[in-house]
């Protein structure tokens, strides 16, 4: 009895073990694949947080590029036309000098000719205006 037993026990036993042990190995894969399903989606959502933070920061430093070049350009355009001015300025008060001079030369010259006050002297042109 106990061989019969033990030939019907025996194959029952087997089975059961094969049945825990495809249990256990099913769950062993399951939780090794969510791991490395955890780890790859780990890896894939830290690349993204790294992409996404690089195009930021390039994003931030072109920004402070354009600023800057909008600064140093308005700096610059600033400069010319302060230069500009300052020159034109120059150019007026030499150009107004000039004319003194020469107005000076012609009383000089009409006044050892002429008396440059008689109504027949040649008007004077100074600063827009004539003088007689």
């Amino acid at each position: 009895q106990q061989f019969i037993d033990s030939l019907i026990n025996s194959p029952i036993q087997a089975a059961e073990q094969q049945f825990i042990d495809s249990f256990i190995n099913s769950s062993i894969q399951i939780e090794e694949q969510q791991l490395t399903d955890n780890l790859i989606n780990s890896s894939i959502h830290t690349e993204e947080q790294q992409l996404i933070d690089s195009l930021i920061n390039s994003s931030i430093q072109t920004e402070e590029q354009i600023i800057n070049n909008l600064i140093n350009s308005s700096i610059q355009i600033e400069e010319q036309l302060l230069i500009d001015s300052l020159t034109n300025i120059n150019d007026i008060h030499l150009t107004t000098i000039q004319l003194g001079i020469s107005n000076l030369e012609y009383l000089i010259n009409t006044e050892n000719s002429s008396s440059f006050l008689d109504d027949s002297s040649t008007p004077l042109y100074f600063n827009n205006s004539y003088y007689f």
